[in-house]
Order: structure tokens, then C-alpha cells, then sequence
């Protein structure tokens, strides 16, 4: 729950019956969110339970709320088309104003001299500014709006096809999507594939099945981390009057001079988040199966069973590559590579019995009795290496020197059982009453439930 030490705040989230992995799988502090690999335009409905009568459903799992995710499925009818296309922008609004060059000198001198001392003496304010100028006489050579530099128009696009329809027997749905998102912090871009298809099917009168299932691509660029100045928005602690390129290297100031192959020393006086921008790389790439298959049998008036089987793979992979320019004033040892792969498997086996009935047409009845399991599997390893023999070659196999390896598995299971009544009269007045035992593979043996 929310006062966990160690669990998160993410609800349970529940698709067409399936509880789905929403976890960050991600082994950097770049965050991903498994919820993003969803088409949001496959959804046909969402509901939220909390407090009691989540917990009451879904166990201890539901200490932060569910969210209840229901897909489109197949209507009997003509088969119908639709393909939508959209686009358009994102862009930064609320931009916070900040000094120009002028501004900016003139504050910093009067700082200095308040200061007093060797700071206040003029040819050491003028050495100083010169430096901050890179190297210029006239430190209004330069005015530099740091924040426009990492900001942009972000534009995104989006196609979207869907098909259904069917008979009084059988149902279908399907659908395909194609969406590309820059976003408003420069390099930033998430690009997704998807596709579903729901199929239901009446066998007989009293026996129906179906299918639901859904696959995706996703592929998230990000600004790469790189020590603790990597936001960046960091930018705006440079002065403006520091220029964008270093006259005297014709760099991205900040980068090492390629004539000598080191830095200017202290300039910029900031880290230049630019450089992270340019000489470097976080590519996240995720593959992900998500669906069901289900039975469902009507064995007396107002009385079914109904069985189960779901599962929800996610394959991701995290490549990160830091060039020579990326860390202020020293560069990385020749390039530094990151790789990681990371699997979440799951299994969910649900069977129940549903009796439904009203008597005397204002008592309406509802039981539930069934039982659940669950099974997940998460596994990964990850590299790490330098001494790159060119940015130009970022993939882990160019390092010539491996500095790090790990891999893990771990894996649990969840069995439950769970009845729910309920009484309802008139449609007015509602008594319900519900029970669940979980046994979890995560405690010991003699204390599962």
C-alpha cells in the first residue's frame, strides 16, 4: 500500500480478467510503465473498485484500488471497418523568463563586489566572466536562452484500423495501431505497434469459449542518464553568456577538445546536459502477450461454470550507451555500455461457479464460489563495458573491456479461494457478503495462508 517500505502504489490492474503485470521493469533509474503497451482505443470500458469491496475480490493486492479493464469485443451483424488517422503537437507552454546576457552581468559583478575581498578586484570579475564567455573578451559576445535549447514542438501521429462483427454464434474483433509521440525534451520519443483480436463462439446452447488477445511493440528513447546533473533541465543553471559551441574547440561546449583530446578545463562551470543529448543513447524495447481462453458452460437454470487460462509475457530490453563527451570535464573510459534484458512471465488459472436467480420477483440471489492461481516468473541479466573504439559503435559487443555482469530469476505463486453472496430486494436494497484465502509461495511453508 501507499505506507509500504517496499511495495509501490500502483493499483491492480485487471484485463478482460487477466491481472496483468504494471510493475517498472526497468534495471535503470529510467522508469518504464508496463501500462503504456495497451491501446487505449481497444478499451471498451474501465471500472474502479477500492476499499472493501476491492480487497474482498482480489485479496491484499487491492490495498491500492483495482482498475477493472474490459476490451471491445465482436457484435452479430454485418462486418463493420473503421480506420481512424490522427495528429498534431505538443509544445511547452509556462516558460519561465530568465536573465539575458546583460542582465546577468551586471548581477554577478554587483554579487562579487559585495563579496569583497580578491573577488571584488576588477581584473579577477573580468577573468572570470571571460571564462564563463569561453574564452571571449566581451562577455556580451554570447546571449544563450539555455531553455530553448532542450525544449521543442512535439509532434505525434496515429493510425488506427479495427473490424468486427459476426453471427449469433460467433463474434469478432480485431485491430491494429501504429503511434509515434516526441516528446517535448529534445531525443525524448515512444513509438508502439499493437494489435488485438477477441473472438467469442455460442458451441451449443449451453456451452460457449472465446479468446481474447492482444500483441505489441513498443520502443521508448530517452535522454540517458549520466551523473547526478542528467535532467535536462539542468540546462538553465548555465549563463547565458556561455556560448553553445566553444570557439576555441568548435564543440558543444563542455565536450573534449578533439585537438588534444581533453576538456577545457572548468567551462563550462555547469555540466551541459547537452552533452548527454548528443553523445549518448537509452533505447528501452519491449515485446509483450497479453490475453486469455475461456470455457464457460450453463449447467442449470441460472447456475455456470466458467474456466480460465491467461497469461501476460513482457520482453524488455534497455540498451544505454554514454560517449567519450558525456561526463563534465573528463569523458567516460572510451564510451560506456549498458545492457539489460529483463522477462516477466505470468499464468492465471481461474475456475468458478455462478448461480444467478430471482424469486417471487423482488429477491434476487447471487453466489460465487471459485477458486484462482497464479504464477509469475521474472527473470534478467545485464553488462556492462567501456573502452569503445568509436561512438560511432554503441552496441555492447564493441566494448573491449567487460566491467560488470549480474543475472537473477525469481518466481512466485498465488493460490486462492474466494465465495461472494449476495441479497438484493426490490432492487432497492442491497446485503452481500464475501470471503477469500490467499496462500502465497512467498511466505514459508507452514504459513502460506
Amino acid at each position: 500500500g501507499v505506507s509500504s517500505v517496499s511495495g509501490g502504489t500502483q493499483p491492480l490492474y485487471v484485463v478482460d480478467g487477466v491481472p496483468i503485470a504494471a510493475d517498472n521493469l526497468s534495471s535503470t533509474s529510467a522508469a518504464t510503465n508496463p501500462i503504456a503497451d495497451i491501446n487505449p482505443n481497444d478499451i471498451e470500458s474501465i471500472s474502479v473498485l477500492k476499499d472493501a469491496a476491492a480487497s474482498a475480490i482480489y485479496g491484499s493486492r487491492a490495498s491500492n484500488g483495482v482498475v477493472l479493464i474490459t476490451t471491445r469485443r465482436g457484435k452479430a451483424g454485418g462486418t463493420r471497418f473503421n480506420f481512424n488517422v490522427q495528429g498534431g503537437y505538443s509544445e511547452p507552454t509556462h516558460k519561465r523568463e530568465f536573465l539575458n546576457s546583460q542582465e546577468y552581468v551586471t548581477l554577478l559583478t554587483e554579487s562579487l563586489v559585495n563579496r569583497g575581498g580578491t573577488f571584488a578586484v576588477p581584473a579577477n570579475i573580468a577573468a572570470r566572466l571571460s571564462g564563463y564567455a569561453g574564452g571571449a573578451a566581451d562577455p556580451l559576445t554570447y546571449d544563450t536562452n539555455w531553455q530553448d535549447q532542450v525544449l521543442q514542438r512535439a509532434g505525434f501521429q496515429q493510425y488506427d484500423f479495427n473490424t468486427s462483427g459476426g453471427t449469433d454464434k460467433t463474434r469478432f474483433y480485431l485491430s491494429g495501431q501504429y503511434s509515434k509521440q516526441k516528446g517535448i525534451i529534445v531525443s525524448n520519443q515512444y513509438e508502439r505497434i499493437a494489435s488485438r483480436f477477441n473472438i467469442d463462439h455460442q458451441a451449443s446452447s449451453w456451452l460457449s469459449f472465446g479468446l481474447n488477445l492482444t500483441a505489441s511493440r513498443s520502443v521508448n528513447n530517452r535522454v540517458p542518464n549520466d551523473n547526478a546533473f542528467s535532467t535536462p533541465m539542468q540546462i538553465v543553471a548555465l549563463a547565458p553568456i556561455t556560448p553553445l559551441t566553444d570557439p576555441r574547440s568548435g564543440q558543444t561546449s563542455g565536450a573534449l577538445d578533439p585537438a588534444t583530446g581533453l576538456p577545457n578545463t572548468g567551462f563550462p562551470f555547469y555540466y551541459n546536459p547537452l552533452l548527454s543529448i548528443q553523445g549518448g543513447t537509452y533505447v528501452a524495447t519491449v515485446y509483450r502477450l497479453l490475453g486469455n481462453v475461456y470455457a464457460q458452460a450453463q449447467l442449470a437454470k441460472g447456475l455456470l461454470f466458467r474456466s480460465e487460462l491467461g497469461t501476460d509475457v513482457i520482453s524488455q530490453t534497455e540498451e544505454q550507451y554514454l560517449g567519450r563527451v558525456t561526463s563534465r570535464n573528463t569523458g567516460n573510459t572510451n564510451g560506456y555500455g549498458y545492457n539489460a534484458a529483463t522477462s516477466n512471465t505470468k499464468v492465471v488459472v481461474n475456475n468458478y461457479f455462478a448461480y444467478r436467480n430471482t424469486l417471487a420477483e423482488n429477491h434476487a440471489l447471487d453466489f460465487t464460489l471459485g477458486t484462482s492461481y497464479e504464477a509469475a516468473n521474472i527473470s534478467g541479466n545485464s553488462v556492462t563495458g567501456t573502452q569503445f573504439a568509436s561512438d560511432s559503435y554503441r552496441t555492447i559487443d564493441n566494448a573491449s573491456q567487460i566491467t560488470a555482469g549480474t543475472s537473477y530469476t525469481t518466481g512466485n505463486t498465488l493460490v486462492s479461494y474466494f465465495g461472494r453472496a449476495s441479497y438484493a430486494f426490490a432492487g432497492k436494497y442491497l446485503l452481500g457478503a464475501s470471503a477469500r484465502l490467499d496462500g502465497s509461495s512467498r511466505f514459508g511453508v507452514e504459513r502460506r495462508f
